[in-house]
């Protein structure tokens, strides 16, 4: 009988142990795992956070840089003169007032021509019809140049068509006229 092992193990310590083991397995399943799937998801945000704050100490120089420009550039004002009627006799004045605002503006000029159909008698009002060529930066320098003049009232009517690199750019734009 050497080879044979005799265990005798009454029963109630086998019901023992496997409410002991029971109680640990309860105990690693509701405690312990729960625990560590938490834990690795804190960890991974642990490991995001850092990023992130790595990247900010990265950009630092960066913001520094642009904030001391900004700081640089003063905040233009928009001009808005007090508005004024263009006297019928310096309507031939329009059209190489507004090709200069255009050039300064790096459009390209079409056409701009005065519709002296609209300057009827007892009307104080003229329509311009401008045709132009350049980009949305370019039209917002335009429309800034506009501004300045005092006898422009408004502009009636704008239609943007994109061609190839730019847009094609038709306007009626209202003006006083004394």
């Amino acid at each position: 009988m050497a080879g044979k092992l005799d265990i005798n193990i009454p029963q109630k310590s086998v019901a023992y142990l496997l409410v002991c083991l029971t109680g640990v397995l309860i105990f690693v399943l509701v405690g312990i795992i729960p625990m560590q799937r938490s834990l690795a998801a804190r960890d991974d945000s642990i490991k995001k956070l850092r990023f992130r704050i790595e990247e900010q100490r990265n950009l630092l120089p960066i913001y520094a840089l642009m904030e001391k420009d900004l700081q640089k550039k003063e905040a233009g004002t928009l001009p808005y003169p007090k508005a004024s009627s263009l006297p019928r006799k310096q309507i031939g004045t329009i059209s190489p007032l507004f090709k200069g605002i255009a050039r300064k503006a790096n459009m390209e000029v079409v056409s701009i021509a005065p519709e002296l159909s609209s300057l009827g008698t007892g009307t104080a009002y003229m329509t311009v019809n401008a045709q132009l060529k350049g980009g949305f930066s370019q039209l917002r320098q335009f429309f800034i140049g506009l501004g300045a003049v005092a006898f422009v009232e408004s502009i009636e009517e704008i239609h943007i068509t994109p061609v190839l690199n730019s847009l094609e750019i038709d306007m009626k734009i209202r003006i006083i006229v004394a």
